[in-house]
């Protein structure tokens, strides 16, 4: 740009730094101006040049270290009004030869005007007076003019896209902040298969391990278990290194970061683990038959019984209570095939000599009951180990359970899955009600689960029917959704069918990351029409989050989630890695 030789501008420019001197010399600060303390003004505003329409600063011989730079956010401190205002740097009036002899004049599109806290914001009534000082913006006052949370107020779930371009401030990438009330909410993840689901819940993880939480992970696939180890950085490609050298990340595993007493591994006694899950040392749990209290608590374990076997069972059920002190399943099992009699069409039950204890019911019935209960004594669920200790579990730094999809299995894993986090929020509601509250509980608990559809399904089956056990799911989860909350058990969950999770997942998480999906499961997500559009176009790795709430100027933002740099790889490969002992065992 050519050199302009108007006095009259030159004249402007110097007036407004001698003004600038003089508000630098008397260092009166108010609660909105204090934020300047301390810091070198880059220039003050220069009188209105005529022909020209923004306002105009002239750069202070003062601040040697300053080089200006187009796009760059600047704070102006009005203070006759006493307000701050914010703008842009859009062109250079002077060369930057001139600014080496301290003549340079910077053009600036003002943006808003700002209360004490940046964030507040509202439209500019009155033009900054001559020789009001003007300040570079730092970093986190960028963040906050854009109405964007600085990275101490939560967890990055990625970097916020601008028009598919990565949003940078400075040339630093700008991550997405989850606010930190919100992680004691719950949070759903959607989207299609090999968009990037499992890899932002590492993420999380990695984010969650830095807070003062306790990590509760259901691994469906020994996928999320691969976040103990670093990825090995020649499984990296370029892009990816260079993007976790831009966003200064290093490969690392959660190995690298907790002590293993901070971790446990649990699996059900019925689950083998294989290949390079043998790493990791792995407890055993079960179910403990005499924690089943009542005769609907057992049917919830035998959800194809009839609704007249179910009544048949829970009469069964009271009557055995009546006679033993506690319940167990191998002793009623064979208390109940021992105890009937055929009559004609009937099957009766009598327990004593006197026939004070008889239940009838058809052959039918009794076939049904005595079937599912001989199915079940076969998987031989209860007794088999202990149940896991919860205030083992709530002691940890993070938890891995490992879930796998089961043949026969199916239903099994989602009533662990509820009864673990039952007995969790009960462990927590009866400390709450102790004079000392441990400090471990203290924590919030955040249970993590991938493919949640699969264990947390939508009540109706296939058939349409509203079974026993699909009623329980569904009224369970509503229980732990809204009480969870007062003990500080939250939920994430990731799912690539949302229209097979149980709605009340979607419905109560306050928080939604939805990556690109098919359009029957778009449609099951309550957000703005606009929102779903742009749902069918996102690129691979690419989501939108919806948290209204958590931005103070938007509802929604597009992210781009961080590339790998723990281990994620198909199990095959991982197996491989182990093999090939480049993935070492833990020892002890």
């Amino acid at each position: 740009m050519e050199d302009h030789d108007n006095a009259e501008i030159i004249d402007y420019m110097n007036i407004a730094l001698k003004k600038l001197k003089m508000w630098v010399d008397k260092k009166k600060f108010t609660t909105k101006s204090e934020r300047f303390e301390g810091r070198t003004p880059v220039g003050a505003v220069t009188a209105p040049i005529k022909g020209f329409e923004n306002i105009y600063v002239a750069i202070s011989r003062e601040n040697e270290d300053y080089l200006p730079q187009l796009e760059q956010y600047i704070l102006v401190y009005e203070e006759g009004g006493n307000e701050i205002l914010s703008g842009i740097v859009e062109d250079y009036i002077m060369t930057k030869s001139d600014y080496k002899e301290g003549t340079a004049l910077l053009k600036v599109r003002l943006l808003n005007s700002h209360g004490v806290s940046l964030r507040d914001f509202r439209r500019i009534k009155i033009l900054p007076t001559p020789g009001s000082p003007v300040f570079q913006a730092l970093t986190e006052e960028i963040l906050e003019i854009n109405g964007l949370p600085t990275p101490s107020e939560g967890i990055s779930l990625g970097i916020i896209c601008d028009k598919d371009d990565i949003m940078r401030i400075q040339d630093i990438p700008v991550k997405y902040i989850l606010n930190r009330s919100f992680i004691s909410k719950h949070l759903a993840i959607g989207g299609m298969t090999g968009q990037g689901k499992s890899i932002l819940l590492k993420n999380i993880i990695l984010e969650l391990i830095k807070e003062d939480t306790n990590l509760i992970v259901i691994d469906t696939q020994g996928d999320l278990c691969q976040i103990m180890k670093a990825m090995p950085e020649e499984y990296s490609d370029p892009s990816t290194k260079l993007l976790l050298q831009d966003l200064n990340l290093k490969f690392e595993g959660l190995d690298d970061i907790l002590m293993i007493r901070d971790m446990s591994f649990y699996k059900p006694f019925f689950i083998n683990v294989e290949g390079f899950l043998k790493i990791f040392p792995w407890e055993d749990y079960g179910k403990d038959s005499k924690n089943i209290k009542t005769g609907e608590e057992l049917c919830i374990y035998l959800p194809n019984l009839t609704n007249k076997a179910q009544d048949v069972l829970k009469n069964l059920f009271k009557v055995y209570m009546e006679i033993n002190s506690e319940f167990n399943f191998e002793n009623f099992y064979k208390w109940i095939k021992e105890s009937n009699e055929e009559d004609k069409n009937q099957v009766i039950w009598t327990f004593n000599s006197n026939s004070s204890y008889e239940i009838k019911s058809s052959k039918p019935t009794a076939q049904n009951l005595i079937r599912e209960l001989s199915n079940f004594q076969a998987a031989q669920i209860f007794d088999m180990v202990s149940e896991p200790n919860i205030r083992e579990i709530l002691n940890k730094k993070i938890v891995f359970f490992y879930l796998p999809r089961i043949r026969g299995y199916e239903q099994l894993r989602t009533i662990l899955l509820f009864s673990l986090i039952s007995k969790i929020i009960h462990y927590k509601t009866q400390a709450a009600n102790k004079d000392k509250l441990e400090d471990f509980l203290k924590k919030q608990s955040v249970v993590i689960i991938d493919e949640a559809h699969e264990l947390i399904p939508y009540k109706y089956g296939a058939s349409g029917y509203l079974n026993i056990f699909g009623k329980y799911i569904n009224e369970e989860f509503t229980i732990l959704a809204t009480e969870g909350r007062k003990y500080m058990v939250s939920l994430i969950s990731a799912s690539q069918s949302l229209r097979k999770l149980n709605p009340n997942v979607v419905e109560q998480s306050n928080s939604l990351v939805l990556f690109r999906g098919s359009k029957a499961d778009i449609d099951t997500v309550s957000i703005p029409t606009t929102l779903k559009k742009d749902l069918f176009t996102l690129k691979v790795g690419n989501a939108i989050v919806y948290c209204p709430g958590n931005l103070p100027t938007r509802n929604s933002c597009e992210i781009r989630i961080y590339p790998p740099r723990f281990l994620h790889v198909n199990p095959l490969k991982a197996t491989t890695l182990f093999l090939q002992n480049k993935i070492k065992k833990y020892k002890f």
